[in-house]
């Protein structure tokens, strides 16, 4: 009976020593109305189920990070807001970062800033869509009413449209023959 209670009075000096630890450093811990609040600003009461709140501007708010991203400032995912509520999402690794919508990627941005629409691997600033599976589609809304797609056909032989330098000329049209892209039948 003695040896239980040396335990239990070491274990409840450990777990002291353990919360007076982690509330140094969270600086703040607060559980209110089944919230969850983190800070570093006393007396501060979270406002949302999960809320937190830095009581100085900019900086990094929360760090997401593993074992192959090692535990300092500059490794991992981290969510800033400067002091003028910009946020940035900000992957510090050379990696990926991907969207999901019901568990498939629908837009991926690649280290080298390669933008994919449905597409996990593009090789453009932006790409939409990926060749045999999904057709990348563009489609640019009238300010009114209306709109134009951009869309190649299911099968296509790959080529590039460039716009020409200059200004061209009231009336003039690009238009696709089968050699070349032409701006009222001149090839560019």
């Amino acid at each position: 009976m003695e040896t239980r209670k040396v335990l239990s009075a070491q274990l409840l000096i450990k777990l002291f020593v353990l919360a007076l630890t982690f509330s140094f450093q969270l600086s703040t811990f607060n559980c209110y109305s089944q919230s969850v609040g983190v800070s570093d600003a006393v007396g501060f009461n979270p406002q949302v189920l999960f809320h937190i709140y830095k009581s100085t501007a900019g900086g990094t708010l929360m760090q997401l990070a593993n074992l192959t991203s090692t535990p300092n400032a500059n490794r991992g995912l981290t969510f800033d807001v400067d002091g003028s509520f910009n946020l940035k999402i900000n992957n510090r690794e050379n990696a990926s970062l991907s969207f999901y919508t019901n568990n498939q990627p629908m837009i991926t941005i690649l280290s080298n800033g390669n933008v994919g629409i449905g597409n996990t691997s593009p090789t453009a600033l932006l790409d939409l869509g990926t060749a045999g599976t999904t057709a990348g589609a563009l489609r640019i809304e009238g300010a009114t009413s209306g709109y134009v797609t951009l869309q190649a056909p299911a099968s296509v032989t790959s080529y590039a449209l460039t716009l020409p330098g200059a200004v061209g000329a009231t009336g003039q049209v690009l238009q696709l023959t089968a050699v070349a892209v032409a701006l009222n039948g001149q090839l560019l």
